[in-house]
This record gives C-alpha cells, sequence and structure tokens, in this order.
C-alpha cells in the first residue's frame, strides 16, 4: 500500500509540474497567467502531499535551523555566481527571466513566498516518494535537480545549459539542505533569500 501511493505521489508530482511548466507557455491568462499558475502548483502540491504523505509532508514543517539556512545562502548564492560567470565567459550571453519586466517588491514580497514554497513542495514531494520507493538520495536529488532545471525553461528561453550550469546546481544544495535539515523551511528561506539577491543585483529591482 505504501509502494502505491508513493508511485502515486511520484505520478501526480510529475503531472504538477509538468502543467505547471505549461502554464507558463499560454498567453490567455494574461496579465494573471504568473499568479494562475503559482496558485496552481502550491495548491496541488500541497494537497498531494498531505493526501499521498500524510507523516512525512508534515514532518518537514516541524523543524528549521538558523545555521543551515546561512551556510545554504552562502554556498548556493557562491555556486549560482560561479555558473553564471562560467556560462557568460565561454558560452554565451545569460537569458533574462521572462518575467523580469513584472519585478516589483509588491511581487517580490507578495507573490514569490507562495511561488517558492510551491517549488520546495513540488521538488520534496519528489525527494519523498523516491525515498519510500527505496531509491539512493544520491539519484534521486540528481533525477528531481534535472527536471526542477528544465521546469524552468520557459522562463529562460529554452537554454538548457544555462539552467544545467545554474538551476541544477542550487536545486542540488537545497535538497541536500532539506535532506540534513529535515526542513521545508530552510530550503525555502535560502530559496527565498538566493532570489531576492538575484533580482536585485540582476534584474535592478530597486531598494
Amino acid at each position: 500500500m505504501k509502494t502505491i501511493r508513493h508511485l502515486l505521489l511520484l505520478l501526480s508530482t510529475c503531472i504538477i509540474g509538468f502543467t505547471y511548466l505549461q502554464l507558463h507557455t499560454f498567453s490567455i491568462f494574461t496579465p494573471y497567467q504568473p499568479y494562475i499558475s503559482i496558485l496552481w502548483n502550491m495548491t496541488l502540491c500541497i494537497l498531494i502531499g498531505l493526501l499521498l504523505s500524510w507523516h512525512a509532508f508534515l514532518s518537514q514543517f516541524k523543524q528549521f535551523s538558523i545555521v543551515s539556512t546561512l551556510c545554504g545562502i552562502l554556498l548556493v548564492t557562491l555556486v549560482a555566481y560561479i555558473g553564471h560567470y562560467l556560462y557568460s565567459q565561454y558560452i554565451g550571453t545569460p537569458p533574462i527571466n521572462r518575467f523580469s519586466s513584472q519585478l516589483s517588491w509588491q511581487v517580490l514580497l507578495y507573490a514569490l513566498p507562495f511561488m517558492l514554497i510551491g517549488e520546495e513542495c513540488l521538488s520534496t514531494n519528489l525527494l519523498i516518494a523516491f525515498s519510500g520507493l527505496k531509491l539512493p538520495f544520491y539519484m534521486s536529488t540528481t533525477i528531481v535537480s534535472f527536471l526542477f532545471a528544465m521546469w524552468h525553461l520557459p522562463v529562460f528561453h529554452n537554454q538548457y545549459f544555462y539552467l544545467l550550469l545554474t538551476i541544477f546546481p542550487v536545486r542540488l544544495l537545497l535538497n541536500i539542505f532539506w535532506k540534513k535539515s529535515n526542513s521545508i523551511w530552510v530550503s525555502f528561506m535560502i530559496h527565498y533569500v538566493f532570489d531576492l539577491l538575484a533580482f536585485i543585483v540582476f534584474y535592478h529591482v530597486p531598494l
């Protein structure tokens, strides 16, 4: 029974991730398209996490580590910067986030947290499912990180190499800090602070 639930969790999360990706490409919902995709992903990921893996899903919300969070912010920022630098030096001009023109402090403070908690639940649901299916963590985190990078293709204009140099290693680190701390709040806070810094530095959201 547990195996079936974990398989269902894996399959349903992948479907949600695919539809989340597709919602980024639809123009019918403009200008509300980003907000619809955010609510879609966050709501469904939380619901299936609760329905199919109640204990494991809830347990990750009960811990927090400030030390892990601070270390994660530093390491993730460094790794992302290195990936961004390597791409710009040896491959080409880094792509611009397609939603950068819509960025404002209202978006960063009121929309971004919901988007990121949805993305964290998307990733941790997959990790929980793979763990329940007895897949080693080094394999599951590699798969999840690759999928996570590919889910960003529409946002970064289908630049595969850029995503593999930046988003992929960032997700690997987020997964590792989540695993070590058993806390989704740790990976969420690392992710949130990192995105804030990236948007301020690269997209010049005014302070």
